[in-house]
């Protein structure tokens, strides 16, 4: 027997509430395991229960996909960015491709025809990088004896999420032996060339040029809210984008009356040329774009 096998606990000796008494402690360690994760998709999220609770612990974006839509009601509660939308998990078409940071799974692959094309999809709409967190029932469980289902290893969903696309797998039992904790990441978009190579000193300077693009949109983000507070305080209202939430699609750009947005990996607003016209709030898919401030800026022909 060995020193893992001792640790567990003999199923015949756990309360047939078992998995109803870790709830909340399971809950919070997939909230810290994704707070760093702006947007959130989660596979078969049933009520999206735990869709809701990583919305208001972590403040995330929530989106939740479940082929039925039977426990969907309520899904948007005051203070909450949850969505959940009823889809077929391998095919997420309302999703761009690397738009969210995160996936997660909650007792639900087990349940789902074609496993590995679900994680081809998850894959597929993660940002390169991002992480993929799959909790569900082991092969020889409390579940298995409970609700008389099949489950599996913790070898065969490693061999999935490998089979998916996935890098950098790893599988654990946690909650004594009861439930298979498995993460693993999005590969980065381009493949890593020798060292020393011309290739390599290229992907380098790329990497650094991305760096630099992403801290001169921290400053630019930071300028804005600046500007964002200066209007507040003059009373006009200007439209403010959510980056958690956009997904750089473009569309806010091209209906601008003003050219007022411009897009680099995500959407920016110039709060100089910015009237509040709301045209950029009407036309945004995701939901990303709002006015800030007390009153509506004129328009350029009431002037």
């Amino acid at each position: 027997m060995t020193p893992a096998d001792r640790k567990r606990l003999k199923i015949s000796e756990l309360p047939e509430d078992f998995y109803a008494r870790i709830k909340d402690r399971l809950q919070e360690r997939i909230a810290r395991e994704l707070r760093f994760a702006g947007r959130v998709l989660d596979v078969g999220c049933g009520s999206c229960e735990l869709a809701r609770f990583l919305a208001k612990k972590n403040r995330q974006h929530v989106i939740g996909v479940d082929i039925s839509d039977g426990g969907f009601a309520n899904n948007r509660l005051r203070g909450e960015t949850v969505e959940c939308h009823k889809a077929d998990a391998k095919e997420l078409d309302f999703l761009q491709e690397g738009s969210v940071h995160a996936v997660v799974s909650l007792y639900a692959l087990h349940e789902m025809h074609k496993p590995v094309a679900v994680l081809k999809e998850a894959n597929r709409v993660l940002r390169g990088g991002g992480e993929v967190l799959v909790v569900d029932f082991p092969r020889g469980s409390l579940a298995e004896r409970l609700w008389n289902e099949h489950y599996y290893t913790a070898q065969e969903l490693e061999d999935m999420l490998k089979a998916a696309g996935f890098a950098a797998i790893r599988a654990s039992l946690i909650e004594s032996g009861q439930l298979l904790w498995v993460t693993a990441s999005s590969p980065e978009a381009e493949a890593r060339p020798p060292a020393g190579s011309p290739q390599s000193k290229q992907s380098r300077l790329s990497k650094l040029k991305r760096k630099v693009a992403g801290l001169e949109e921290q400053i630019k983000g930071v300028r804005e809210h600046i500007q964002r507070l200066r209007t507040a305080a003059q009373g006009k209202q200007r439209a403010v984008v959510d980056r958690f939430r956009c997904t750089g699609c473009g569309i806010c750009q091209e209906l601008c009356p003003e050219g007022a947005i411009r897009l680099t990996y995500v959407a920016s607003v110039d709060a100089e040329r910015c009237t509040g016209c709301g045209v950029c709030v009407q036309s945004c898919p995701q939901g990303a774009v709002r006015l800030s401030g007390r009153e509506r800026a004129p328009s350029k022909s009431v002037r």
